[in-house]
């Protein structure tokens, strides 16, 4: 074998078993990650349960609303809440935690990993379970505060129909005491009509509030949230980290190449160094 191939079959050689090693060395340092996974679907439909009578039909809008999803499964009340039932750090959580949405569509990813399979699984279902109880109770609370919105004109208009009421019934003594043929009673009678028509107004106001009000709580109560599970989290069977075996192939071929770069390197400058002697 000429010198130059032997020195090049040498470093191809030692590269190769340098990165196996490297390789198996420090897959063998770090522990196994296990990860499970929970699929959901979000409907922006159930934004017309919110008061949004102009639904959205923009696929760019949609998308949109579909992506800030993730955001909202990062933001703090959910990773707060998921870190303080699992009694783990929230910043440590937010590290074993991603969000994936799968383009064109609604389907969000949440993946959760751990050092065993029930840890992985545990953490993926205790986010899950707290970004969708999130998304119920927010839009349960936002058609609450609707309803609450309405009292002040309710108020209102109680206050105009008892006005009214009041001025009837003080207009109908009056007539009791009047004679019917007298012209007083007719213009007492006027003022009386007016009074009841006012009374008949406010009651219909108040009462289409009062169904408005009654029907957002009732609204709020059964309300299901945006999100819905559409896998829950399993327990994983085998790691999600690479094998130790696949781990060293895959060390012994990065070192391949890096050997051959090497010796292309070395080839190279030796034809140059030659070229000019």
């Amino acid at each position: 074998m000429r010198p130059r191939t032997r020195q090049a079959v040498v470093i191809t050689t030692l590269a190769t078993l340098l990165g196996a090693a490297a390789a198996g060395a420090g897959a063998s340092l770090t522990d196994p990650v296990y990860s499970s996974e929970s699929h959901l679907l979000w409907s922006p439909g159930a934004l017309e349960y919110l008061g949004d009578d102009n639904p959205v039909t923009d696929p760019n809008a949609l998308d949109r609303q579909v992506v800030d999803q993730a955001e909202v499964i990062e933001s703090d009340p959910v990773i707060s809440s998921a870190a303080s039932t699992l009694g783990v750090d929230e910043d440590d959580l937010r590290e074993v935690v991603s969000v994936e949405i799968q383009e064109g569509t609604s389907r969000i990813v949440i993946t959760g990993s751990g050092a065993d399979a029930e840890e992985a699984r545990a953490t993926t279902e205790t986010v899950t379970t707290a970004y969708t109880d999130y998304v119920r109770v927010s839009g349960a609370d936002a058609l609450r505060q609707q309803a609450d919105l309405l009292q002040s004109s309710i108020d209102r208009l109680t206050g105009e129909l008892n006005a009214a009421n009041g001025e009837l019934d003080a207009v109908n003594r009056e007539l009791a005491g009047l004679n019917v043929n007298s012209p007083a009673y007719a213009i007492t009678q006027g003022r009386a009509d007016r009074a009841a028509a006012r009374s008949a107004d406010a009651q219909t106001r108040l009462a289409d509030l009062i169904g408005q009000q009654e029907s957002l709580r009732a609204a709020a109560d059964a309300f299901t949230g945006q999100a819905f599970l559409m896998r829950q989290a399993t327990t994983p069977e085998a790691p999600s980290s690479l094998p130790l075996t696949t781990t060293v192939v895959l060390g012994a071929g990065l070192g391949l190449a890096i050997g051959l770069c090497i010796v292309f390197f070395l080839l190279g400058r030796r034809r140059n160094l030659r070229a000019r002697d």
